[in-house]
This record gives structure tokens, C-alpha cells and sequence, in this order.
């Protein structure tokens, strides 16, 4: 799929908006665990960044726009079958990156 799916100039807010939008926030008077969010919200943008820019596009509709599957595929062109592969895969991907942070943060 050609990168026609995202506006121009959308990408890199897009990419910012799902990192912050997946991460709950910390204790705001709590030095570490302030810290350690921040930390693991950083893994979570650099484990996005892993993603196709069409994966990048679902997760944005998902978690930014708060779009169902089925209006995701209606602008898609696609089944809401395929909206809900395309969200397990991401998923997948997500996990196997923030794993891999978990077991060794300095490597990843």
C-alpha cells in the first residue's frame, strides 16, 4: 500500500499522539515513578516506530480518533475482520518490542 492513507504532515504527530495516548500517566508528585514512565513511554514511541506506516494509521484511528473497527475499514476499503488482524498483529509487535525493553532497556 502506497503512503497515500496518511495526510501529509500527520506522521509525526500521529506517531507522538498514539505514544502518549497508549501510556497512562504517572504520579505527577512521584520522582520515579515519574521516571519510569517516562522511560517506558519512550520504549512505547520507539516500539511504534517499529510499525508499518499503515499499522501507525489503524493504531492512530484506534487510539486518537477512537474509531470502531467497522468505520476503520470502511475508510480502509477493507473487512473489519481485517481491521481486527491488522490490530493482533500490531499488538504482537508491540509486546515482542516492550519485551525485549523489559529484558534488557539499555539493548533495545
Amino acid at each position: 500500500m502506497s503512503g497515500s492513507c496518511t495526510p501529509r504532515g500527520v506522521e509525526d504527530a500521529t506517531m507522538s499522539e498514539v505514544g502518549e495516548t497508549v501510556v497512562a500517566p504517572a504520579g505527577e508528585h512521584e520522582p520515579e515513578p515519574t521516571a519510569l514512565g517516562a522511560e517506558r513511554s519512550a520504549a512505547i514511541r520507539r516500539a511504534v516506530e517499529f510499525l508499518s506506516e499503515r499499522e501507525r494509521h489503524v493504531l492512530a484511528l484506534v487510539h486518537v480518533q477512537e474509531l470502531r473497527g467497522e468505520e476503520i475499514g470502511r475508510r480502509l476499503g477493507i473487512s473489519e475482520s481485517r481491521v481486527s488482524q491488522i490490530l493482533a498483529g500490531i499488538r504482537r509487535k508491540l509486546n515482542d518490542q516492550l519485551t525485549a525493553y523489559d529484558a534488557d532497556p539499555v539493548a533495545v
